[in-house]
């Protein structure tokens, strides 16, 4: 019973998370034209390898975080960026507790392309995860999806 409550909690406060991420944070502050954006994506979801990674910084400017956790993706101007990545793995159930690792990265992505979605790929070598930056190209169709499958799932779009 304390073992799907826990599970229960975990989900819904996903879930909740997710509700305020259904457009990347805006990683500058003046009214640039969306067209002339990049989205980078630090949560992979085709994987379960990294179950959350959120980007904590753009360019040494941290991101918020007090309402519902630093964001999965952000937009960015074209150009040179580095992005800092709080990424967890490994979770665990040990009684009423779960437990993980978490590990913290900072990487650059050179010369964004407008248009562009970015997205961190994770792997595993020698029992640690390793990422690798995949351009998806121009205005692809991309999307996060949040929510439970088959309930409430939601999908945003990378917009553009």
């Amino acid at each position: 019973m304390i073992r799907s409550s826990v599970v229960l909690f975990a989900v819904a406060a996903l879930t909740g998370c997710a509700f305020h991420q259904s457009q990347p944070y805006m990683a500058y502050e003046d009214q640039h034209p969306r067209a002339d954006t990049a989205v980078f994506v630090a949560l992979d979801q085709s994987t379960a390898q990294v179950a959350d990674a959120r980007i904590s910084a753009v360019d040494s400017v941290t991101t918020p975080s007090w309402k519902n956790g630093h964001p999965f993706w952000v937009r960015v101007k074209p150009g040179t960026h580095r992005f800092a990545i709080v990424s967890k793995a490994n979770y665990q159930f040990s009684g009423p507790l779960i437990t993980w690792n978490e590990g913290r990265r900072e990487i650059t992505i050179p010369e964004m392309k407008p248009r562009h979605v970015y997205i961190a790929r994770y792997h595993w070598v020698q029992q640690r995860p390793a990422m690798q930056i995949e351009d998806l190209g121009e205005n692809p169709d991309f999307s996060l999806v949040f929510g439970l499958p088959g309930v409430n799932d939601n999908r945003y779009r990378a917009e553009f």
